[in-house]
């Protein structure tokens, strides 16, 4: 967190309203975001909420509007695992957003990040946060399908409405009011730190809707291409018969990808932009348990950005 402390208020140019090595603690914001970001972490987590107000080094549940339920980051969004040492780790950096690739041990990866969205429409947010967890239970921790894992910015299929990605937004058509939050989540009973409902959402990552699709999909034998899937962000509203989805916007320069054929870290040219691919946690192989962590050939593509 100290690296990407430097990184950040350094070379990409945002804000540390709040960085404490002892208490763990760090705010960070930057013009042309929505909201603030601020990130609590311990001995083998990192938690990240979205905050509207801050006001010096105090409780996280004392923050008004906070779209997080708990100072306790072992019980809502964070990335887990993450005692380290760290073989490796690489941040994807530009105006509005910070992606961040860790490999938390040899060969296996978290992913966690924040930004403004790429919006749809005229509307107030778009900011949005997101982690990687991974449940360890031996009858999950080798299936990548299992609706346990959050890992990123995936789709809505979840048991835990508080590990899912989350954004902000107000005066979305059909939003509980005056909730400011949506999340990621089957959940239609989640509260944000005032005690309102926090609106119902999904985004289309390698779990869930057209892309899990794509994400079967190996290289054509004819060019040797395969897609780099974009990652959008949906309202979803219960209180209709049928259900409805609006389009809210998308992930900038993040993409889901089938990393068969491809290898970790590998960078991939497409046109004038070049991407480099991981695994969701470790690449691994369908219907095998190993009871240790394995995705598949579950992957994320960040865009190589470099000024």
């Amino acid at each position: 967190m100290d690296k990407l402390n430097t990184f950040l208020t350094g070379t990409a140019g945002w804000t540390a309203d709040l960085f404490n090595l002892t208490t763990r603690r760090a705010v960070w914001s930057k013009a042309g975001v929505s909201c603030k970001v601020m990130f609590y972490w311990d001995t083998n987590n990192i938690g990240n909420a979205m905050i509207q107000t801050y006001v010096g080094d105090v409780a996280l549940t004392s923050q008004g509007g906070a779209e997080y339920t708990s100072n306790t980051i072992t019980s809502n969004r964070y990335t887990n695992m993450m005692t380290g040492p760290y073989p490796s780790y690489h941040f994807f950096e530009d105006d509005n957003y910070i992606h961040v690739v860790v490999e938390r041990s040899s060969g296996i990866y978290r992913h966690f990040g924040f930004g403004q969205m790429n919006k749809l429409g005229d509307w107030v947010g778009g900011c949005y946060v997101y982690s990687g967890y991974w449940d360890q239970n031996a009858s999950y921790i080798d299936n990548p399908h299992s609706i346990q894992h959050h890992m990123g910015l995936h789709g809505a299929n979840s048991n835990n409405s508080t590990f899912g990605p989350g954004w902000h937004a107000e005066g979305f058509p059909d939003t509980v009011a005056p909730s400011k939050y949506f999340r990621n989540t089957i959940s239609t009973a989640a509260n944000d730190d005032d005690g309102e409902d926090i609106n119902n959402g999904f985004v289309f990552g390698y779990m869930d809707g057209p892309n899990v699709q794509f994400m079967a999909l190996q290289e054509s034998s004819l060019n040797g291409f395969k897609p780099l899937m974009p990652i959008p962000f949906y309202q979803w509203y219960f209180g209709s018969a049928p259900d409805r989805a609006r389009l809210m916007g998308y992930v900038p320069d993040m993409r889901t990808v089938n990393m068969h054929g491809l290898t970790v870290g590998q960078e991939v040219v497409v046109g004038a932009d070049t991407w480099v691919v991981f695994p969701v946690v470790r690449p691994g192989n369908e219907g095998l348990s190993f009871n240790q962590e394995q995705s598949y050939n579950y992957g994320y593509a960040y865009k190589k950005v470099t000024t």
